[in-house]
């Protein structure tokens, strides 16, 4: 029979702990463990732990360990100190009697879960979570009643992290295999006392459990799940559960038990899931919206304190004046670089003015009563259920203090609680909603003009318009304030409308960076490969040879670079530059990146007016067919010529950059020194052609080595001329770019476009 049935309380039994048999005392029992007291002190300490009763590690007394250790009379207050360990321990918690390294069940956000215990003092004791990372590790006081014998709450299920590849660890069952693959010793102990019908009913919500919980997991990994399916799956589960309840002993309690704690870990995790995917999706979204929003606005950034509405309705009257007297952009650009360097105490009390104004404006203007009453019932519901913001959550503490142990809904009405409303908005940082913008509408009499994203409509038309209006009464007063909000944070910023007349100064910039950019050409250029000949399930993108060309002369980079490229050492980026059409790179991340960044740099300023793109003929599906290509300078990015959907003749494509004008006849101009230098420079390279041939006409062919011994002496040609260019505009310009070479800078994207 079974021998443990006859345990009772102070029996002693044997207890196989570490490899060795001790004595044992049992000094606690369980439906399913022993809690067992060694006779044996352990490092020092008496030792308890609980055991399954049908664990191997249990024997009856005198099976293995023939001498029962006696407690010695030097040892009686020892012993008279463990009785009272376990009399404290009844006192004040299972936490006093763990030490480091012990086992226990710890209760973390309503789940429990297998820890061990890695640090301890007098009062608290730091616990890790098995299986999960040790950012969560957290110290619980020894009295907490979050603290539990082992597999007294977890049922020995492994309660690690489900988004991690872990192994399981010896000991543990993991509640999300099979059935069929269930460890038989879990399963023999959590169906210890109940028949074969009542197992197999059990096995069945087991198997349905783990099956929701792989479909959770699918939905944290997005992959193709219907989460509509998974939370119906989940609705029908308790409500079978509740069912079979009715109809099973109290012995399927431990079962049942690992059962709900799966269906717990999938409820919370997808929870948690579908808000921050929800939260992400609007985030991206509102990305967009202000994305689109800036081509018409400059951003005034304010400060995420909950004053943001103060505060950026304060900065946005400080500067309206000066706003309508400007006469062009750059005028307006003075104003925004004004209004952003406020001071954060200085926009502090700016916000706290305007605060104040908002509040008693809405405390004594009558009409508002409705108003506020409707907010305090939203407060209350929204912040009753765990949801609402930190002003909903303050206003129901502040309301349950006034009003104790009364129906919240039913006072929102009087003037006590619209008293305790103006109490908590006049307080410094706590966010303010829509009814506070329209009385500030009212009392600065200005229009407020808000910008948020409510469906994809906002984003279509070349401008957008303003979501919110609010006191549209005011329009011939004042110029309205425009305030963009964040849905996703619960944010405001000031917006400045952009001017629609250009600044003279920066228009002038921009007129000489651009004939300087178109007379001297860019020191490094890049080619953005965007899609391949293959298709967009195509993963990898190589070419064979990139060719450049300035007005039909050959020009050789002197490196190149493919930043978050994977290169093979075979297929390196020196093939593009070898003269050789057998040769070819490749860019193992085209797909990875969504791009390939190819960045040509050249010795000096380069104008390079035509490119020819070589790919391999083994495999034309990798090659690309739709590319930009960039000029970089340290003044900034320029883009220069772009291709979609290239039709690829024979291997190749031939381009031409239209940026960059052509070149003066020989007849004009002839006196100047531009001119001069450019003859000297196509004398001396006239030995490099053959038969008459254009530089622009020479083609790499595989192995033909008189091209690559023509193309080395025109680098040798053009460093020997570059020592002859006259002082002037092009020496000048070398000085620059002795300058470039110095500056470890990466080139400002988007120089020419205006700033936010």
């Amino acid at each position: 029979g079974d021998w443990t049935a006859a345990i009772k309380v102070n029996d002693l039994i044997d207890v196989k702990r570490d490899g060795a048999w001790l004595a044992a005392k049992v000094v606690s029992i369980t439906e399913s463990q022993f809690r067992c007291e060694f006779l044996q002190q352990i490092a020092g300490r008496t030792a308890r732990e609980f055991i399954r009763k049908s664990s191997e590690r249990l024997a009856p007394a005198g099976t293995h360990v023939q001498a029962v250790p006696q407690v010695a009379s030097q040892d009686v207050q020892t012993a008279a100190h463990a009785q009272n360990f376990v009399r404290q321990e009844l006192l004040n918690g299972f936490g006093v009697t763990l030490n480091v390294n012990d086992k226990c069940d710890c209760l973390d956000n309503n789940k429990w879960r297998a820890a061990t215990v890695i640090g301890a003092n007098v009062d608290q004791l730091r616990v890790h979570f098995e299986g999960w990372d040790s950012r969560w590790d957290e110290y619980i006081s020894r009295t907490s009643r979050r603290l539990q014998p082992r597999d007294s709450q977890t049922g020995g299920a492994f309660t690690g992290d489900p988004k991690r590849a872990q192994q399981v660890p010896a000991g543990f069952f993991d509640p999300v295999v099979a059935v069929d693959n269930t460890p038989k010793f879990w399963k023999r102990v959590l169906s210890h006392g109940l028949n074969d019908p009542q197992i197999k009913k059990l096995d069945s919500l087991f198997e349905k459990a783990c099956k929701m919980q792989d479909a959770q997991r699918r939905i944290v990994l997005g992959q193709n799940q219907n989460v509509d399916d998974l939370v119906k799956d989940l609705s029908d589960f308790k409500a079978e559960t509740a069912e079979a309840l009715k109809s099973l002993p109290h012995e399927a309690k431990a079962y049942m038990m690992v059962c709900n704690n799966i269906v717990s870990d999938i409820k919370s995790t997808l929870s948690d899931t579908l808000k921050q995917k929800q939260r992400q999706n609007l985030l991206s979204k509102d990305e967009e919206y202000f994305r689109k929003l800036q081509k018409s606005f400059y951003f005034v950034n304010i400060p995420s304190d909950g004053n943001c509405l103060f505060g950026a309705t304060a900065r946005g009257l400080q500067i309206g004046g000066k706003l309508a007297e400007c006469k062009h952009d750059g005028e307006v650009r003075n104003c925004v670089t004004e209004a952003r360097k406020v001071a954060v105490d200085k926009s502090t009390e700016l916000a706290f003015d305007k605060r104040v104004a908002a509040v008693m404006h809405l405390q004594t203007d009558p009409k508002y009563a409705p108003s506020i009453t409707a907010e305090i019932r939203h407060a209350i519901e929204s912040a009753s259920t765990g949801g609402g913001n930190p002003t909903s959550k303050r206003l129901l503490a502040e309301l349950k203090a006034a009003f104790p142990g009364k129906d919240l809904h039913a006072v929102a009405e009087s003037k006590q609680a619209i008293a305790i409303y103006g109490q908590v908005l006049m307080t410094d940082k706590v966010f303010g909603t829509e009814l506070e913008a329209q009385a500030l509408s009212e009392v600065l009499k200005t229009p407020l003009h808000i910008y948020y994203r409510v469906t994809e409509d906002c984003l279509k038309g070349e401008e957008i318009k303003a979501t919110k209006v609010i006191g549209n009464q005011f329009a011939g007063d004042n110029e309205p304030i425009s305030l963009a909000f964040y849905m996703g944070k619960s944010h405001y910023d000031l917006l400045v409308k952009k001017h629609t007349a250009p600044d003279p100064v920066e228009l002038k910039q921009k007129e000489e960076l651009m004939g300087k950019w178109k007379s001297l050409g860019f020191k490094k250029y890049k080619i953005v490969l965007t899609k391949a000949k293959g298709g967009e399930e195509e993963k990898i993108i190589s070419l064979s040879q990139v060719q450049f060309y300035s007005h039909g002369e050959f020009k050789m980079p002197k490196s190149c670079s493919n930043p978050r490229g994977n290169n093979p050492v075979e297929h390196c980026l020196s093939n593009l530059l070898d003269a050789n059409d057998n040769t070819y790179f490749l860019d193992l991340n085209f797909k990875k990146n969504g791009k390939s960044e190819i960045i040509f740099e050249f010795d000096g300023r380069t104008v390079i007016s035509e490119y020819k793109l070589r790919f391999p003929k083994s495999n034309m599906e990798r090659s690309p067919i739709s590319w930009v290509i960039f000029g970089e300078s340290k003044e900034g990015v320029q883009k220069l010529a772009q291709e979609e959907n290239a039709e690829l003749g024979d291997g190749g494509f031939d381009g031409s950059i239209d940026f960059f004008p052509a070149p003066e006849k020989k007849g004009e101009g002839s006196d100047s020194k531009e001119s001069k230098t450019k003859e000297n420079v196509e004398a001396k390279s006239g030995a490099v052609k053959e038969n008459n041939t254009p530089a622009a006409e020479e083609k790499f062919s595989p192995g033909d080595k008189k091209v690559k011994d023509a193309t080395d002496e025109t680098r040798d040609t053009e460093k020997g001329n570059n020592k002859e260019v006259p002082a002037g505009a092009l020496q000048q310009d070398n000085a620059e770019d002795d300058a470039e070479n110095n500056d470890e800078a990466q080139p400002k994207t988007g120089e020419l476009d205006e700033p936010n």
